[in-house]
């Protein structure tokens, strides 16, 4: 897919520069490539600029990942090595996708549930359908249990950063040994470091760039979509946001159009069984009113 996509915009005479991109005032950009391996640097003027340059896994200062056994999500697609057993932080969306993967191949999975119910922010009834399949499955779900600490050990149990196992431990003093950790408690922005600042543009305190329902930032001719917009971080969503940039920069936007509506957006869950949503949950219509 990456190589089609790259494909159709050479053959539309896009100019593409593979390399690290900062602003450095509103209307230019100092882009870092590497050619025959010798860095070049090269200033970008523009009149429109579309800020997408994705997240990355939340990782808490009590966890460092080290790509062997503690992993993040990013390691998973796919491991190097495919576990033996593995324990899932993190119940969200991605979690429980990754819980439904690795039991799916033969691991023996437990995930770490901080709440009551996996997947928070959906609906009770859905979120107990998936546990009841997981429990089928031999999947061992510690709920009400936030880690605290990650780390390796060997054989023993004693702590050994090139250990063959690895501890998860919970603040309720449970704790669960396995072959490999997964980190999937959420994600961060990738906002730092590109000039932002420099451009104007503002960042919250969450670290998103917020934008109006044309993508447009504080800066008019500045646009941020994907994950960094703070919206459902979706690849069908932001496809539709470079959409509606496109029109905004055409001036198509003057004429008879819909604007997005992140609430009627759909989205679905890759587990057995499969789950896909529409609107508000349940419970947020009920808290809301």
């Amino acid at each position: 897919m990456s190589d089609n996509t790259t494909e159709l915009l050479e053959s539309q005479h896009v100019r593409l520069l593979r390399g690290s991109g900062r602003f450095t005032g509103p209307n230019t950009m100092e882009v870092t490539t590497v050619v025959d391996a010798t860095t070049v640097t090269e200033t970008v003027e523009f009149d429109a600029a579309l800020v997408s340059t994705g997240s990355r896994p939340r990782i808490p200062e009590w966890c460092n990942p080290d790509g062997e056994r503690i992993l993040t999500t990013r390691d998973c697609y796919p491991p190097s090595v495919f576990p033996e057993s593995v324990t899932v932080v993190g119940s969200g969306v991605t979690g429980v996708e990754f819980v439904h993967m690795f039991s799916s191949f033969g691991s023996k999975v437990t995930l770490v549930v901080s709440r009551q119910q996996v997947l928070p922010g959906k609906d009770p009834e859905v979120a107990a359908v998936l546990e009841q399949e997981f429990m089928d499955r031999g999947v061992k779900l510690l709920m009400g249990a936030r880690a605290e600490s990650i780390e390796r050990v060997d054989d023993d149990g004693t702590p050994d950063s090139s250990g063959s196992r690895v501890v998860v431990r919970c603040d309720d003093g449970r704790s669960v040994t396995s072959s490999h950790a997964v980190l999937a408690i959420g994600s961060i922005p990738n906002t730092a470091d590109i000039g932002l600042e420099a451009a104007g543009v503002a960042v919250n305190d969450w670290g998103y760039v917020d934008v109006n329902h044309h993508c447009v930032t504080n800066v008019d001719h500045i646009y941020a979509a994907g994950d960094i917009s703070g919206k459902l971080p979706l690849s069908s969503v932001a496809s539709i946001q470079g959409r509606k940039v496109a029109e905004h920069v055409m001036g198509l936007h003057t004429r008879s159009h819909r604007h997005l509506d992140y609430d009627k957006a759909a989205s679905a869950i890759f587990t057995e069984p499969e789950i896909a949503d529409v609107g508000h949950a349940e419970a947020c219509l009920l808290y809301t009113s």
